[in-house]
């Protein structure tokens, strides 16, 4: 803010005087532009007094300004993550986002307990975050007797035939994978397009933002391959969920 306010301050506040709107100073200093020619897009009222007399200096930033004020912000956005409690927000993104892994995953097994930042709707959800050695995936360890090492629900034993329940439920169904590539195909990558249209734009079209966010617009849920449920947000995206998971 402080660098924004340093480079278009003086212009803006002068736009101002001269009685600009806010769109009109946005399309002057570059930070708005008219693309596809079509005009300006307004969303204020237009101005209709001007101060005579008053010049107004055009300031628009140069590319090499642009590359400084790039430079300034990624040297300052660290220190944001030094702050206390906003230190573990910044690691949990950097894993969704950059390290492609897990942004809640105590255990550092791969796999998480909540659903958004890479967590459990893509991999599994991990039972016991506490334990390295349990999560979804994995071989059940002895029969699965005493604990759900695997976590799929099941364990203990059928006192009646003195086999495992993992054994008898699960035993011949053998392990099963799929390969595919494009993270976002697999994903379901999906933007609602009901964002971008103001006529349908209502406060529940924005309800889930966060969960959508978090996800990087991905919904692996309901995806072709891991799709394992319906949409839970039938206002942003809809349909039957019908995936390489649910028939098998």
């Amino acid at each position: 803010c402080s660098i924004l306010l340093h480079v278009f301050g003086p212009s803006v506040i002068d736009y101002f005087n001269y009685g600009s709107s806010p769109d009109e100073i946005c399309y002057a200093v570059g930070l708005c532009v008219d693309e596809h020619k079509t005009g300006m897009c307004h969303l204020f009222p237009p101005a209709t007094q001007r101060k005579k007399g008053l010049k107004v200096e055009t300031k628009k930033l140069s590319k090499e300004q642009v590359q400084n004020i790039s430079h300034l912000l990624a040297k300052m956005f660290p220190w944001i993550c030094w702050i206390p409690g906003v230190k573990q927000i910044c690691e949990a993104f950097d894993n969704a986002f950059h390290r492609v892994v897990p942004g809640l995953d105590v255990d550092g097994d791969g796999h998480s307990p909540i659903e958004g930042l890479r967590g459990s709707i893509w991999r599994g959800k991990d039972c016991h975050d506490g334990n390295q050695e349990i999560h979804p995936g994995r071989r059940p360890y002895e029969g699965d007797i005493l604990t759900d090492s695997n976590c799929n629900g099941i364990s203990g034993v059928n006192l009646t035939s003195g086999l495992a329940y993992e054994e008898e439920l699960c035993g011949g169904s053998g392990a099963k994978g799929i390969v595919y590539i494009g993270d976002s195909v697999g994903g379901h990558f999906h933007v609602p397009p009901q964002w971008f249209s103001p006529m349908e734009m209502d406060t529940e079209m924005f309800t889930n933002l966060t969960d959508v966010i978090s996800n990087e617009a991905d919904w692996p849920d309901l995806g072709f391959a891991t799709g394992f449920r319906n949409s839970t947000m039938p206002s942003l995206i809809s349909g039957v969920t019908d995936s390489i998971y649910l028939e098998t």
